[in-house]
Protein backbone atom coordinates (compact mmCIF):
# COMPACT_ATOMS: atom_id res chain seq x y z
CA UNK A 1 0.00 0.00 0.00
CA UNK A 2 3.23 2.39 1.17
CA UNK A 3 4.60 1.77 -2.99
CA UNK A 4 1.21 2.29 -4.31
CA UNK A 5 0.38 5.88 -1.95
CA UNK A 6 4.03 7.06 -3.22
CA UNK A 7 3.19 5.83 -6.88
CA UNK A 8 0.01 8.53 -6.82
CA UNK A 9 1.85 11.06 -5.16
CA UNK A 10 4.75 11.17 -7.59
CA UNK A 11 2.17 11.31 -10.26
CA UNK A 12 -0.34 13.52 -8.47
CA UNK A 13 3.03 16.14 -8.06
CA UNK A 14 4.55 15.71 -11.85
CA UNK A 15 0.90 16.38 -13.04
CA UNK A 16 0.90 19.42 -10.61
CA UNK A 17 3.78 20.58 -12.07
CA UNK A 18 3.04 20.20 -15.57
CA UNK A 19 -0.33 21.91 -15.07
CA UNK A 20 1.35 24.93 -13.05
CA UNK A 21 3.83 25.29 -15.97
CA UNK A 22 0.70 25.30 -18.29
CA UNK A 23 -1.73 26.88 -17.23
CA UNK A 24 -0.91 30.24 -17.40
CA UNK A 25 -2.85 32.42 -19.97
CA UNK A 26 -5.60 30.02 -20.31
CA UNK A 27 -8.21 32.21 -21.49
CA UNK A 28 -6.03 32.91 -24.61
CA UNK A 29 -7.40 31.65 -28.25
CA UNK A 30 -6.02 28.68 -29.09
CA UNK A 31 -6.72 26.61 -32.45
CA UNK A 32 -6.19 23.45 -30.62
CA UNK A 33 -4.34 21.34 -27.71
CA UNK A 34 -1.18 21.20 -29.93
CA UNK A 35 -0.95 25.07 -30.09
CA UNK A 36 -1.30 25.74 -26.62
CA UNK A 37 1.20 23.45 -25.32
CA UNK A 38 3.81 24.75 -28.11
CA UNK A 39 2.92 28.27 -26.78
CA UNK A 40 3.65 27.35 -23.01
CA UNK A 41 6.89 25.60 -24.13
CA UNK A 42 7.89 28.58 -25.99
CA UNK A 43 6.96 31.16 -23.08
CA UNK A 44 8.44 28.85 -20.87
CA UNK A 45 11.24 28.36 -22.68
CA UNK A 46 12.03 32.48 -22.68
CA UNK A 47 11.88 32.64 -19.39
CA UNK A 48 14.13 30.27 -18.29
CA UNK A 49 16.58 31.21 -20.79
CA UNK A 50 17.21 27.64 -21.91
CA UNK A 51 19.65 26.43 -24.05
CA UNK A 52 19.17 23.70 -27.22
CA UNK A 53 19.71 20.70 -24.68
CA UNK A 54 17.37 22.33 -22.67
CA UNK A 55 14.59 22.56 -25.05
CA UNK A 56 14.63 19.07 -25.98
CA UNK A 57 14.51 18.09 -22.74
CA UNK A 58 11.27 20.09 -22.10
CA UNK A 59 9.65 19.20 -25.95
CA UNK A 60 10.46 15.71 -24.56
CA UNK A 61 8.24 16.23 -21.32
CA UNK A 62 6.04 17.82 -23.57
CA UNK A 63 5.67 14.88 -26.11
CA UNK A 64 5.52 12.63 -23.24
CA UNK A 65 2.19 14.43 -21.33
CA UNK A 66 0.80 14.59 -24.68
CA UNK A 67 1.23 10.86 -24.97
CA UNK A 68 -0.67 10.09 -22.05
CA UNK A 69 -3.06 12.94 -21.94
CA UNK A 70 -3.84 11.16 -25.71
CA UNK A 71 -3.89 7.35 -24.04
CA UNK A 72 -6.62 8.40 -21.24
CA UNK A 73 -8.66 10.40 -23.54
CA UNK A 74 -8.81 7.29 -25.63
CA UNK A 75 -10.76 5.46 -22.96
CA UNK A 76 -12.73 8.18 -21.64
CA UNK A 77 -15.68 7.77 -23.69
CA UNK A 78 -15.93 4.07 -22.89
CA UNK A 79 -15.01 4.81 -19.22
CA UNK A 80 -18.35 7.36 -19.01
CA UNK A 81 -20.42 4.64 -20.73
CA UNK A 82 -19.97 2.14 -18.30
CA UNK A 83 -20.09 4.51 -15.45
CA UNK A 84 -23.70 5.68 -16.79
CA UNK A 85 -24.36 1.69 -17.08
CA UNK A 86 -23.23 1.37 -13.33
CA UNK A 87 -25.64 3.97 -12.51
CA UNK A 88 -28.93 2.91 -14.57
CA UNK A 89 -28.93 -0.60 -11.99
CA UNK A 90 -31.26 -0.27 -9.15
CA UNK A 91 -27.61 -1.04 -6.94
CA UNK A 92 -24.43 -0.47 -7.61
CA UNK A 93 -22.07 -2.73 -8.71
CA UNK A 94 -19.55 -1.72 -5.89
CA UNK A 95 -16.52 -4.36 -7.30
CA UNK A 96 -17.15 -3.36 -10.98
CA UNK A 97 -17.00 0.51 -9.51
CA UNK A 98 -13.78 -0.38 -7.79
CA UNK A 99 -13.02 -2.07 -10.93
CA UNK A 100 -12.99 1.04 -13.28
CA UNK A 101 -10.88 2.96 -10.37
CA UNK A 102 -8.31 0.17 -10.35
CA UNK A 103 -8.31 0.33 -14.00
CA UNK A 104 -7.25 4.00 -14.26
CA UNK A 105 -4.71 3.55 -11.72
CA UNK A 106 -3.23 1.18 -13.47
CA UNK A 107 -3.24 3.21 -16.58
CA UNK A 108 -1.57 6.28 -14.83
CA UNK A 109 1.29 3.69 -12.92
CA UNK A 110 1.85 2.31 -16.34
CA UNK A 111 2.62 5.56 -17.62
CA UNK A 112 4.17 7.39 -14.99
CA UNK A 113 8.16 5.84 -15.11
CA UNK A 114 8.09 7.81 -18.65
CA UNK A 115 6.31 10.90 -17.30
CA UNK A 116 8.59 11.08 -14.58
CA UNK A 117 11.68 10.28 -16.36
CA UNK A 118 11.09 12.63 -18.78
CA UNK A 119 10.49 15.74 -16.29
CA UNK A 120 13.35 14.84 -14.26
CA UNK A 121 15.71 14.55 -16.87
CA UNK A 122 14.16 18.40 -17.86
CA UNK A 123 14.46 19.55 -14.42
CA UNK A 124 18.01 18.04 -13.66
CA UNK A 125 19.37 19.65 -16.75
CA UNK A 126 18.56 22.83 -15.06
CA UNK A 127 20.96 25.27 -13.48
CA UNK A 128 20.55 25.82 -10.18
CA UNK A 129 18.95 29.83 -10.99
CA UNK A 130 16.27 27.95 -13.41
CA UNK A 131 15.20 26.11 -10.76
CA UNK A 132 14.54 28.70 -8.43
CA UNK A 133 13.03 30.21 -12.02
CA UNK A 134 10.68 27.32 -12.05
CA UNK A 135 9.73 26.69 -8.69
CA UNK A 136 8.63 30.19 -8.56
CA UNK A 137 6.65 29.76 -12.06
CA UNK A 138 5.09 26.60 -10.96
CA UNK A 139 4.14 28.22 -6.96
CA UNK A 140 2.44 31.08 -9.24
CA UNK A 141 0.81 29.14 -11.71
CA UNK A 142 -0.61 26.90 -8.45
CA UNK A 143 -1.59 29.63 -6.92
CA UNK A 144 -3.44 30.85 -10.25
CA UNK A 145 -5.34 27.79 -11.25
CA UNK A 146 -6.72 28.09 -7.19
CA UNK A 147 -7.62 31.39 -7.55
CA UNK A 148 -9.49 30.22 -11.31
CA UNK A 149 -10.86 27.65 -9.77
CA UNK A 150 -12.88 28.98 -6.62
CA UNK A 151 -14.32 31.45 -9.38
CA UNK A 152 -15.94 28.93 -11.52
Amino acid sequence: MKTRTRNIVAILGAVAIAVAVAACGHHASYHGPGDYAVSHIEKLGKELNLNEAQTAKLNAVTATLRKGSETMRAKHDEKQKEVLALLDQPKLDRQRALGLVQQTTRDINDHAPEMIAAMGDFYDSLTPPQQQKLREEVKERMAYADRCRWHR
